[in-house]
């Protein structure tokens, strides 16, 4: 447990009465319901993006889409995971190496000593973060990477959040991309969740998914096994899943959860 100072105290306790209201882009998704009407309404414009639309249907019907945003952000189903997005680039960066019970624990620990209050976020030491992180694996690196990214969203015209939500996405990401820590799926996490911005992620499932549903598409040539080591070939599922499902910040937020608890629980048999 970190020992935090008095004023961090009182600056919680001010927290706890007043916590602001953020979300960014377009309604708040608070409901399954209405992340399930979200997948329905969604017109599906080719025969890719009315598979996909399918096997997110499907998967809502078993799976719960507010249980399964772990991240904090503005536009969090949670209102005490509604937070700012210097809070999802911690949990980001947590979230590397790590299960995602540890990952869950250490969010938990993280919004219990700051009250989800960012000005006693970006007041913690490096020592303290490494100290909170240590059950999540590499803390010391992490730690640096998460501090150096703070001080950026803080002190950068170039990364103040403001100015990164008004650029173009491809942009953004870009920029993301050169903190210290961020991968490719790292970076459309962020900019996904914590700037509302349309990036499609691509972790291991909805790799594993798209890969079984197109897999030349996805390597190139029919010889070839899908690998998610390669980052030409997540790029690849990457730029077919956002060439055919409309840039909308709702709906690649649900149809991401959905894609990846489909593959994880096996909702379909390809």
């Amino acid at each position: 447990m970190i020992n935090l100072n008095i004023s961090r105290e009182m600056s919680i306790e001010k927290n706890k009465v007043q916590r602001p209201e953020l979300h960014y882009g377009g309604d708040l998704i608070e409901t399954d319901m209405q992340a399930a009407d979200i997948l329905l309404q969604t017109d599906p414009c080719n025969d890719i993006c009315e598979t996909l639309l399918k096997i997110a249907q499907k998967a809502s019907e078993r799976y719960s889409f507010v249980d399964h945003q772990t991240y904090p952000r503005p536009s969090h189903p949670m209102p005490e995971k509604r937070l700012a997005p210097e809070f999802t680039l911690f949990s980001v960066i947590t979230s590397l190496r790590c299960t995602l019970e540890v990952e869950q624990k250490v969010t938990k620990e993280l919004i219990n000593i700051t009250g989800g209050d960012v000005e006693v976020l970006n007041s913690l030491s490096i020592q303290e973060i490494e100290t909170l992180l240590k059950p999540s694996g590499i803390a010391k690196s992490k730690s640096v990477w998460i501090a150096n990214g703070l001080v950026k969203l803080r002190t950068e015209d170039d990364y103040n959040v403001d100015t990164l939500s008004s650029q173009p996405v491809d942009m953004v990401r870009e920029k993301i991309m050169k903190l210290a820590g961020f991968g490719p799926k790292a970076a459309d996490c962020f900019v996904l969740l914590g700037l509302d911005m349309p990036t499609f992620p691509v972790d291991t499932n909805v790799f594993k998914l798209i890969a079984k549903l197109y897999p030349e598409a996805v390597t190139g040539d029919s010889s070839v096994l899908p690998h998610f080591s390669s980052q030409k070939q997540v790029a690849s599922v990457k730029k077919l899943i956002q060439d055919n499902i409309p840039p909308d910040v709702r709906l690649y937020q649900v149809l991401h959860t959905f894609l990846l608890l489909a593959e994880k629980y096996k909702v379909i048999t390809l």
